[in-house]
C-alpha cells in the first residue's frame, strides 16, 4: 500500500487524477485527468527533463487548451512535495493573475488534509511552505521590474506574446533562474502577430538555435471543439485540404464543422475570419 502511495505521490498525471481538482469548462469542480493535449506536453516536458537535467521549453497553443491549468499543476506538484522549489508565474494582465493564482488556490484548498504541508503563508499573490523552504507566487507583466529580485526554480510566463515588456522580463526574471539541474522555464502563448519577443524565441526554438524546445499545440486535439450538424455533411474544397492535411493528427469532419461556425462567429468576411481563426486557433506553427 505504501508503495502504492509513493508512486502517486511522485506521478503528476497520477497526483492530479487523485488529489487536484480544477473547475471544468462547464463550471463542476472535478478531479483532474490530463487531455490529449497535456499529456503531449508532459511527455514531451519529462523527456527533456531526463535528458537534459532541466526544462526549457515554448509552448504554442491555441485557445483554452489547459496548457495553463497543467503548468500550474506541474509546478504546484514539484512546490509542495519537494524541497527548495520557489516558482513564479507571470502573465499578460492582473485578471488573468488573479485567474492562474486562484487555480493553485483550489489544488491547494482542496487537498486532502494531511497529505502535504500546510502553507506557513496565504496570500492573493504567495503560498509559501516554510518547512519545505518552498513557495509559490504570481506577478503581471506591467511591471518590468516585476521579480527581478527573486531565486526562483520553476518559472511560468504565460500568455507571453501580449507582454508590453518582454524584453526587460528576458533580462530581469528570466536571469532569476539559474541554470542548475531541475530548474524549469515554460513560456506559453497564443499567437500576437509576427515580430514580438515570443515570435523570435519560437524562431530561434523551432531552429534549433537556442536551449529551448519548442512545443505546437494544435487546436483540435481538444474533443469539445467538434460541431455535429443536421443535413448535408459535405466538406468544401478548403475542408477537404485541411482534412486531408491534418486528419491523421486527429483532425476530424466534426472539428471542420465547429470550425465552420467560428468563421461566421468571427467575420462576415471569410478570408478576415481564416485569418483570426489561425490565430486563437492554430493548425500548425507557420
Amino acid at each position: 500500500m505504501k508503495r502504492a502511495f509513493l508512486k502517486i505521490l511522485k506521478s503528476l498525471p497520477l497526483f492530479s487524477k487523485n488529489f487536484l481538482k480544477i473547475r471544468t469548462k462547464s463550471g463542476r469542480i472535478d478531479a483532474f485527468c490530463f487531455n490529449h493535449a497535456q499529456e503531449s506536453i508532459h511527455s514531451r516536458l519529462e523527456a527533456q527533463l531526463k535528458e537534459t537535467g532541466a526544462v526549457r521549453a515554448l509552448i504554442l497553443k491555441g485557445r483554452q487548451q489547459g496548457v495553463s491549468t497543467y503548468v500550474q499543476a506541474r509546478f504546484f506538484h514539484k512546490v509542495c512535495t519537494t524541497r527548495g522549489r520557489k516558482a513564479f508565474i507571470l502573465t499578460h494582465e492582473a485578471e488573468a493573475t488573479k485567474n492562474l493564482f486562484d487555480m493553485t488556490k483550489r489544488y491547494n484548498d482542496m487537498m486532502p488534509e494531511g497529505l502535504i504541508p500546510t502553507p506557513d503563508a496565504s496570500s492573493a499573490k504567495e503560498l509559501n511552505f516554510k518547512t519545505l523552504n518552498s513557495g509559490y507566487s504570481v506577478g503581471t507583466a506591467g511591471n518590468k521590474a516585476v521579480g527581478r529580485s527573486q531565486t526562483i526554480q520553476l518559472m511560468h510566463c504565460s500568455e507571453a506574446a501580449y507582454y508590453p515588456h518582454a524584453e526587460e522580463h528576458a533580462k530581469g526574471i528570466l536571469q532569476a533562474v539559474s541554470n542548475e539541474p531541475g530548474t524549469e522555464i515554460i513560456i506559453e502563448s497564443t499567437a500576437n502577430g509576427i515580430g514580438n519577443y515570443f515570435y523570435n524565441m519560437w524562431l530561434s526554438a523551432s531552429g534549433g538555435q537556442s536551449g529551448f524546445q519548442a512545443i505546437f499545440v494544435p487546436w483540435y486535439w481538444q474533443q469539445e471543439y467538434r460541431a455535429f450538424i443536421t443535413g448535408p455533411d459535405s466538406l468544401t474544397d478548403e475542408e477537404e485540404i485541411l482534412y486531408e492535411n491534418y486528419k491523421d493528427d486527429g483532425l476530424t469532419r466534426e472539428h471542420l464543422f465547429w470550425r465552420r461556425l467560428k468563421l461566421k462567429e468571427f467575420s462576415n468576411d471569410h478570408e478576415t475570419a481564416r485569418e483570426l481563426f489561425q490565430v486563437e486557433y492554430p493548425f500548425s506553427a507557420l
